[in-house]
């Protein structure tokens, strides 16, 4: 029924099946070589695919894994730069109200001191007395001290001269 081929084909195998098989005296069940051959690799196919199951499963969740530890080293980062930016801006508000302060305080201290200095010049303008219009006060006392200057070698011996012009100073200053 068939053709050339297909009867050539069907011998061919039965002559393999004939020479892979034991002995005609022996009973049993016997498989085809390439049947026996394709059962192997099915098997062999399976055992690898469980692997690879097995691997791509332990290396999604790997995976998966160290996403979440990084989302959490995101999150542990991300809280601290807040808590350091936050940390950061009382310090600085502080060291700004600090400088504010001290400011304030030398406007204030330069403010009364121009008081005070306009003070003071104000009463040397008007109340110091101005010993070259007054009578050249103490030109007695002066004068004897300049002589005594002239006179000496030693100017320790002109003592009693320099009291007295300092004492007539003084009372001259304290009247004015």
């Amino acid at each position: 029924m068939g053709n050339k081929n297909s009867a050539a084909q069907a011998q061919e195998t039965q002559q393999s099946d004939d020479e892979n098989s034991p002995s005609s005296n022996k009973s049993g069940v016997f498989l085809a070589q390439n049947f026996q051959e394709e059962l192997v690799q099915s098997f062999q196919s399976k055992a690898i695919q469980s692997q690879f199951e097995l691997f791509q499963a332990k290396m999604i969740s790997s995976h998966n894994e160290t996403i979440s530890q990084d989302d959490q080293r995101r999150h542990t980062l991300h809280r601290e730069l807040t808590k350091w930016r936050d940390h950061n801006a009382q310090v600085q508000s502080s060291l700004d109200e600090r400088m504010d302060a001290a400011r304030a305080k030398f406007s204030d201290a330069e403010v009364g001191l121009r008081y005070d200095l306009g003070k003071m010049e104000e009463t040397i303008t008007n109340k110091v007395p101005k010993f070259g219009n007054t009578a050249n006060a103490c030109i007695d006392s002066r004068a004897e001290l300049t002589k005594c200057y002239n006179g000496v070698n030693d100017i320790r011996k002109c003592d009693g001269f320099v009291e007295a012009y300092e004492r007539c100073a003084k009372q001259t200053v304290m009247s004015s």
